[in-house]
């Protein structure tokens, strides 16, 4: 018996370590050959030892190392010769100095007395970068409610609040979609990069924030791009900060304007979305759509223009979790059992024609959810909490069918569930809550990328703290959103972007950074015309909004008129000058934000181009 922790050799083998402890293990740390332990226990290695505790590797009880905390313990971290701590507790040393949700310890066991965060509330989550301590958990304040901190921040190791270092999403991301260079996102959290959001939030491939923002009542589940429109599913019944009902699914355009026609009106929870031609499919928990008025279980079809698709009805007996959507066919994964209103067994996998057939032949059968599923050509990859396929073929928590039904040999053995897959060229990338793929033969924290031909990507290691809820691929990018902190060390609350090569880019999403009026024009060249002038010059910078017009000044910026019809490149005429008379002309631009930096002059002087006719003379009388 091993009561709690235990420990095993890299062969499987069963170690002689046994703390035996008398309640929950939450966290461990190892540095060098002491191994830390944090959680629920009081009573440990047959002794008493309050929530924390240090063994050797070779089993023995560190009779020094004695915390004595108040709470739980959540989360640990070793950095040198410190041990953090972060938990439910309020006070060390048996109560005899507060701590409020974290601490410091000497190795040796001395309290520090510098590192104090004073957090309002829990600590579940630690990490160490450098000098550098970061503390993710349900906190608000830190420094005893002098300073808000939204759930995450960081800490010198000399116990100095990181000013700068302040976390872009306050809650998890569970949905992302891209568009262009736009990566959309949809969860529980309510700012990103400094700014409200309510659920949902847009940003550029660069990382800054955009203005999207649908400003909704409750979580976003999935999303889906169709042109110029994102559709949203979730468990909100509100958009717009409650100004108008939407229950459960919407559309805005990218621009931010709600989608007045779009509105399936669904009496329960949105976990899916997909979208093929002028179609959007969904699953979920729900029963009727159309405020009550028609009979959906589970998935529904709605065109882009509103209108129910009246023939496709998959009426299943339990709640879809995954859609994906491949030529003419639409793959359902979830809890479901059977379909067809209890017609046809289906575990936890189906296919459908878009014109709401059910496709006989494809039946992966599998004994658990399946949370995810991608298409790539004419194969079906499926994720999920499953251990066999094909009624008894094993393969967990990741399976590969053709979409002609057979299995194929792709089988990457993560050790636990899939939540989200994506997939791009001969790459599949998989997410989720596992911590080793092949069998527990490699390490992979809750992400891995992994070849169409079954073979680990072994430079693409992300290696999160928490779980991956959600995965997009956008060109040589790969968009992670989830509950973790930390990526690879580094922190990133919530969403993080990883190369496909494996290396983590800038934070992301960055604060948003609000268009500006357009850079001054540069360049100008004028050419003379009959009352008119040709002005080339080169634009400047948009500044983040499109410009949509130009000014010019013939009398050096004294007085200006706007391009009628509008004008957006160059060159542009003037007309209406006076020929012989010289102008001093500038230019400036105009977009969203308003009107921008006026250009330096070019003086031009229109002129008739005809030439004046010379007068004949009068012949002299001879």
């Amino acid at each position: 018996p091993r009561n709690y922790a235990a420990a095993f050799g890299t062969d499987g083998t069963l170690a002689s370590w046994d703390p035996n402890a008398n309640n929950t293990v939450n966290t461990i740390a190892v540095s060098g050959s002491t191994v830390y332990l944090g959680g629920k226990f009081t009573y440990i290695g047959g002794d008493l030892r309050a929530y924390a505790a240090a063994f050797g590797t070779n089993g023995n009880l560190d009779q020094n190392w004695k915390p004595n905390l108040s709470g739980d313990v959540n989360a640990l971290a070793v950095s040198g010769s410190t041990v953090y701590l972060g938990g439910e507790f309020g006070a060390v040393g048996g109560g005899a100095t507060p701590r409020n949700f974290a601490a410091a310890f000497g190795t040796d066991g001395t309290l520090d007395t510098n590192w104090n965060p004073n957090l309002d509330n829990i600590v579940y989550a630690l990490a160490v970068l450098g000098q550098t301590v970061y503390l993710g958990g349900d906190f608000t304040t830190v420094d005893g409610s002098a300073t808000p901190r939204g759930r995450a921040a960081a800490f010198g190791t000399d116990g100095t609040l990181d000013q700068s270092w302040n976390p872009n999403l306050n809650g998890k991301v569970r949905a992302l979609a891209v568009s262009d260079s736009t990566l959309y996102l949809g969860g529980d959290f309510t700012t990103a990069g400094g700014n409200t959001r309510n659920y949902a939030a847009a940003a550029g491939a660069n990382g800054a924030l955009t203005s999207w923002n649908p400003n909704l009542s409750n979580p976003v589940n999935a999303l889906a791009v169709l042109g110029q429109t994102v559709y949203l599913g979730g468990d909100f019944t509100t958009v717009g900060g409650g100004a108008t009902p939407r229950k459960r699914a919407a559309a805005f355009g990218t621009d931010g304007t709600l989608d007045q026609n779009w509105d399936p009106n669904l009496d329960n929870r949105v976990s899916a979305l997909g979208v093929s031609g002028s179609t959007v499919f969904l699953g979920g928990d729900f029963t009727t759509v159309g405020g009550g008025a028609t009979s959906r279980k589970r998935a529904a079809a709605f065109g882009t223009d509103g209108n129910l698709d009246q023939s496709w009805n998959p009426n299943l007996n339990r709640n879809v979790e995954a859609l994906a959507i491949a030529d003419s066919t639409v793959y359902l994964g979830g809890n479901f059992t059977s379909v067809g209103g209890g017609a046809t067994s289906r575990n936890y996998a189906a296919a459908f024609g878009i014109n709401g057939n059910l496709n006989l032949t494809w039946d992966p059968n599998a004994n658990n959810t399946v949370s995810a599923i991608a298409v790539l050509g004419s194969t079906v990859y499926l994720g999920g909490a499953f251990s066999t396929v094909n009624g008894a073929i094993t393969r967990f928590n990741a399976a590969a069918f053709g979409t002609d039904g057979t299995l194929a040999s792709w089988n990457p053995d993560p050790d636990s569930y899939v939540y989200a897959l994506a997939v791009s060229g001969s790459t599949v990338y998989l997410g989720g809550i596992f911590t080793t793929v092949g069998g527990g033969a490699t390490i992979r924290n809750r992400a891995a990328a992994v070849g169409t031909d079954g073979i680990l990507d072994q430079s693409w290691n992300p290696n999160l703290n928490d779980k991956v809820r959600a995965l997009a691929v956008s060109g040589s990018t790969v968009y992670l959103g989830g509950s973790f902190t930390t990526v690879g060390a580094a922190p990133r609350n919530y969403a993080a972007a990883v190369g496909t090569d494996g290396t983590l880019l800038p934070q992301w999403p960055s604060a948003y950074v609000p268009p500006a009026p357009p850079a001054a024009p540069t360049g100008l060249v004028a050419t003379p015309g009959n009352g008119s002038a040709s002005i080339a010059f080169t634009a400047g910078a948009d500044n983040g909004a499109a410009i949509t017009n130009y000014e010019y000044s013939t009398n050096n910026g004294s007085s200006w008129t706007a391009f009628s019809p509008s004008q957006t490149t160059s060159p542009v005429t003037i007309s209406g000058l006076s020929n012989g008379t010289t102008y001093q002309v500038k230019l400036r631009a105009i977009n969203s934000a308003g009107t921008g930096a006026e250009s330096s002059e070019v003086n031009v002087t229109p002129a008739d181009p005809t030439p004046t006719p010379t007068p004949t003379p009068t012949p002299t009388p001879t």
